[in-house]
C-alpha cells in the first residue's frame, strides 16, 4: 500500500519543484519610465496573469501533496502490528523529512504562494493608481474640447424629448436624452431639473416623492431605468401591439408598415422571430389576394422563412409606391397637355368629351389600374 501513496506523490512533487525554479527565475522589473499610461497597463496586465498562472499552479501541487501526505498518515495509523507499523513509519520519514523530504517541499511551495500574492497585490495596486491616471488624461483631453469653462454649460436650444411612462418609448426616449443632457459636463441638480421637465404622466408620478436635489439625480435616473428599461416588459408590450394590429382591405400598406415596425423593434430586443407563431400573427392581418401571392411565392422559394416573408411584404409595397408615383406622373402630364392645347373652334358636340372629364377619366383609370398591375407584378 505505501508503494502506491510513494508513487503518487512523485509526479505533483516534481512539478512543484520546477515550478519552484520558475518562480526563483522570475524578473520583477518596473516598467520603463518613457512607456505611456497605456502601455504600463498593458506590462502590469501580462506581468498580473503570468502571476497568477503560477499561483494557481503551485496551489495545486501543494494541494495535491498535503492531500497524499494525510492520506499515508493515516494508513500508518491504522496499522495494528508494531513491527509492521514501525517500519511504515520509517518510509514515512524518509519521504517527508529532511531538505528533500515532503515537508521541506510543501513549506517552500507556501512561501512561494505568500510571494507571488504580494507581487500579484502590487500590480493590482499599480493598475488602479493606473487607471485613474488614464482616466484624468481622458477628463484633460475632452476639456479641450470644451466651449466654455464655467461649470453651467448652456445646452443646445433643442426640444428635449418627452417620456409620459410607455416602456416602448423608453429607449428611444433616454438615448436622446443622454445625448443632450445626461453626457454633458453640468451639475447633477440641473441634468434634475432637465430630467424633471422631460417627465409627464405616469413617469412624472412615479418619481413625485423624491426632492429636486443633486443626490437623487442617479438615484432618480436608476430608478426609472429599472421600471420602465425593463426588455421583458418592452417584449411583452411589442408582442401585444403586433397581436392587437387590425386587417385592413384598403390601408394594407399602413398594416405591412406597421407590422414591420413591431418586428424591428422585437429584433433589437435580441428576439427571435424565427417560428411559425410569428408567420400565422403576420398572415392573420393581412387581405386575402396578398396571402394568395404569399402562398405562391412560398412553393418557389423553399426553405420559407419569417426574412423572406418580410421581404416579400416590403418588395410589394416599394413596388406599390413605386407605380403610385408612375401614375401620378402620368396624371400631371396629362393634365399640362390638356390645359396646353392651343384653343381650336368646334362646333357644339353634346356627345362629346371635355378636357375635365379627360382628367378625371385618367386619374380614375390610374386607381383602378394600380391594384391590377401590383398583381401582375407579384402573381
Amino acid at each position: 500500500m505505501s508503494s502506491h501513496i510513494i508513487a503518487s506523490f512523485q509526479p505533483a512533487k516534481e512539478r512543484l519543484v520546477s515550478l519552484l525554479k520558475e518562480v526563483n527565475q522570475l524578473e520583477i522589473k518596473s516598467p520603463d519610465p518613457s512607456m505611456t499610461i497605456e502601455e504600463k497597463e498593458d506590462f502590469y496586465v501580462i506581468r498580473k496573469r503570468v502571476l497568477e498562472d503560477k499561483l494557481r499552479r503551485i496551489q495545486l501541487c501543494v494541494t495535491t501533496l498535503e492531500s497524499i501526505n494525510d492520506k499515508w498518515f493515516t494508513y500508518t495509523q491504522q496499522i495494528v502490528t508494531m513491527k509492521r507499523r514501525e517500519e511504515e513509519e520509517e518510509k514515512y520519514k524518509t519521504v517527508t523529512e529532511g531538505d528533500q523530504g515532503i515537508f521541506q517541499l510543501l513549506h517552500e511551495g507556501k512561501e512561494a504562494v505568500i510571494t507571488l500574492t504580494m507581487h500579484k497585490d502590487e500590480v493590482d495596486q499599480n493598475l488602479k493608481q493606473l487607471s485613474k491616471e488614464l482616466t484624468n488624461k481622458q477628463t484633460k483631453e475632452e476639456a479641450k474640447f470644451t466651449l466654455s469653462s464655467n461649470t453651467n454649460v448652456n445646452l443646445p436650444h433643442l426640444s428635449l424629448p418627452t417620456f409620459d411612462g410607455d416602456p416602448r418609448q423608453w429607449r428611444q426616449f433616454w438615448s436622446s436624452f443622454n445625448a443632450a443632457v445626461h453626457t454633458q459636463a453640468i451639475p447633477e441638480i440641473q441634468k434634475l431639473n432637465y430630467l424633471y421637465s422631460c417627465l409627464k404622466g405616469k413617469a412624472l408620478q412615479a418619481i413625485s416623492g423624491y426632492d429636486i436635489a443633486p443626490e437623487n439625480y442617479e438615484v432618480i435616473r436608476k430608478l426609472l431605468n429599472e421600471k420602465y428599461g425593463d426588455h421583458s416588459i418592452v417584449t411583452t408590450l411589442l408582442y401585444n401591439e403586433l397581436q392587437s394590429i387590425k386587417r385592413n382591405e384598403r390601408e394594407w400598406i399602413g398594416t405591412i408598415e406597421n407590422i414591420e415596425r413591431v418586428l424591428r423593434q422585437l429584433e433589437a430586443l435580441g428576439e427571435s422571430l424565427e417560428h411559425s407563431n410569428i408567420e400565422i400573427l403576420i398572415e392573420s392581418k393581412l387581405p386575402l389576394w396578398i396571402l394568395n401571392k404569399i402562398y405562391k411565392h412560398k412553393k418557389k422559394d423553399m426553405p420559407w422563412s419569417i426574412l423572406k416573408l418580410r421581404n416579400f411584404l416590403t418588395s410589394l409595397v416599394n413596388v406599390n409606391e413605386q407605380i403610385r408615383n408612375c401614375q401620378h406622373s402620368l396624371t400631371q402630364l396629362n393634365i399640362k397637355s390638356t390645359i396646353t392645347k392651343p384653343e381650336q373652334k368646334q362646333r357644339y358636340n353634346p356627345g362629346g368629351t371635355s378636357a375635365l372629364s379627360t382628367i378625371k377619366d385618367n386619374q380614375n383609370t390610374s386607381k383602378t389600374n394600380e391594384r391590377n398591375w401590383t398583381d401582375s407584378i407579384f402573381s
